[in-house]
């Protein structure tokens, strides 16, 4: 800004703005997520090892929803938004985005 153009002056006792500075993020749902995303993933293991070869009922639709919820903790993790409902292509492009060693 010019010096002719400053209507305000604040002494240099004032403060900072306190907008400029960064807070730590907490997410206290997030541990919530993660263990649910684990525990999920882990029914699935133990489904998939135990299940007969024959009947497989049920065990896709876990699959699909613990890799769902996990892309779901991973882009609430990086990004502070949980999107609720999205498909699995557009829950892979935020990961993408997110996390660009993915």
């Amino acid at each position: 800004m010019i010096p002719k153009n400053l209507k305000f002056q604040s002494p240099k006792n004032q403060p900072s703005i306190h907008w400029e500075k960064s807070y730590p993020p907490e997410f206290p749902d997030l541990g919530h997520f993660y263990y649910s995303s684990v525990r999920i993933a882990k029914q699935y293991f133990v489904l998939r090892e135990n299940s007969d070869n024959y009947n497989t009922e049920g065990i896709s639709e876990l699959f699909d929803k613990s890799v769902l919820r996990i892309l779901r903790t991973l882009v609430y993790s990086k990004l502070s938004y949980l999107p609720n409902y999205l498909p699995g292509f557009s829950l892979w492009k935020l990961c993408v985005f997110a996390e660009p060693e993915l």
